[in-house]
């Protein structure tokens, strides 16, 4: 994660000068803002004037801008990858009016490793953050280690297959942050084992990428907006609040990311180096190419960039093999996640460039990025993070 971090540290930098690192909300978007701050501001969190209360992915804005009931809190913790952002937020919290006053910590994270205490936390919330984490897996282990017994998880998230945009066949909120989108399904699978559901509602923050530059009637966004709250399954956003379960039992990991040009990186064919967005930068191939990776772990996460220049990768790890199409209207990576491995074993993890292409696309490009290896340690307290 460390080249989001860096990512991230230059565009808070620039948004001293600029105001924000995004740009400035549209009608639909301004709707679905002012939507998800009022079903927030609803939920059944109760008093919390003695509780300890996380906000991750807290940015340059303070602690719980969207979420100003969590001021009332006992103790506020903002947490961000971004070292930049964590000291525009605290010098807002210092020079600012809170229900917190001087109540309150600012802390550097990239969610795979909390630096919390185990079972220190109340509530815990991350909004439009968790689609920025690589690992969901070890996200919610470390969100539901840190929780108190019953604790509360409440997040905020993109749903990629809204209703509309299952109609036309494409994906909701694809970009070069977003390397963790999930669906309703899929966020579900990885919620259930760990949280309660006691909330799951949806909002609405587009209609169609062609239409939403064009509504400019604020009441019909806002209708919009509100229109499938309680059908998430349908709605462009996610809104989850749920309650640790006190018979799970959250692992450790030890994480080794790979690189292209990582020593123990083998590669065929020719590779090229691309910009992909603002710092961030992929190795690209055609068909021919290849990269091999041998690892260890019982889980690894592969990151693939997709455009419209994208081809098919055949993507093998441990011999099995699957054609991954990754053509995109829109630049954002493509997160493979292979789990459940052999543990105590070597694994082989090939991508390759097939040649074929959507017939959409301009041309039969594979992006790669990055391959994390993670194995479970027995340890919860021995988390490090390799690099290779």
């Amino acid at each position: 994660m460390e080249n989001f971090k860096a990512y991230f540290d230059e565009q808070f930098a620039l948004s001293a000068e600029t105001g924000s690192i995004y740009d400035s909300l549209t009608v639909m978007l301004n709707a679905a803002h002012n939507t998800r701050i009022e079903l927030l501001d609803k939920l059944p969190i109760g008093d919390i004037q003695n509780q300890t209360v996380v906000d991750f992915g807290t940015g340059s804005w303070g602690f719980a801008c969207v979420y100003p009931k969590l001021h009332q809190c006992k103790l506020a913790i903002g947490i961000d990858i971004s070292p930049e952002a964590v000291a525009m937020s605290e010098n807002l919290s210092r020079n600012g009016n809170f229900a917190y006053e001087n109540r309150f910590r600012y802390l550097v994270s990239d969610g795979l490793t909390l630096p919390l205490t185990d079972h220190s936390i109340d509530i815990f919330f991350t909004g439009e953050c968790i689609e920025h984490v690589e690992n969901t897996d070890v996200f919610l282990d470390e969100i539901h280690r840190v929780l108190k017994p019953g604790g509360i998880l409440i997040l905020t998230t993109p749903n990629p297959n809204p209703w509309f945009y299952r109609v036309f066949g494409i994906e909701y909120a694809v970009g070069p942050e977003h390397i963790a989108l999930m669906g309703y399904e899929e966020l579900g699978s990885y919620l259930a084992p760990r949280f309660e559901t006691i909330v799951w509602q949806g909002y609405n923050l587009s209609l169609h990428p062609e239409i939403d530059q064009k509504i400019t009637d604020p009441e019909f966004a806002s209708r919009w907006a509100g229109a499938l709250i309680e059908s998430p399954k349908d709605a462009s956003g996610f809104i989850v609040m749920a309650k640790a379960r006190t018979d799970y039992l959250p692992s450790a990991y030890i994480r080794s990311t790979f690189r292209l040009n990582s020593a123990s990186v083998r590669c065929s064919g020719t590779w090229q180096e691309l910009p992909i967005h603002a710092g961030l930068s992929a190795h690209m191939t055609k068909a021919g190419g290849e990269i091999r990776i041998e690892f260890s772990g019982n889980q690894l996460i592969v990151l693939l960039w997709m455009h419209d220049w994208s081809g098919f990768a055949e993507v093998s790890v441990g011999g099995k093999s699957q054609e991954v199409d990754l053509y995109s209207r829109f630049g954002g990576f493509k997160r493979l996640v292979f789990r459940d491995l052999d543990i105590g074993v070597v694994h082989i993890l090939s991508v390759k460039a097939t040649g074929k292409k959507n017939a959409n696309s301009n041309d039969d490009q594979v992006l790669f990025f990055s391959a994390s290896a993670y194995e479970v340690t027995s340890s919860q307290n021995n988390q490090n993070n390799n690099q290779k």
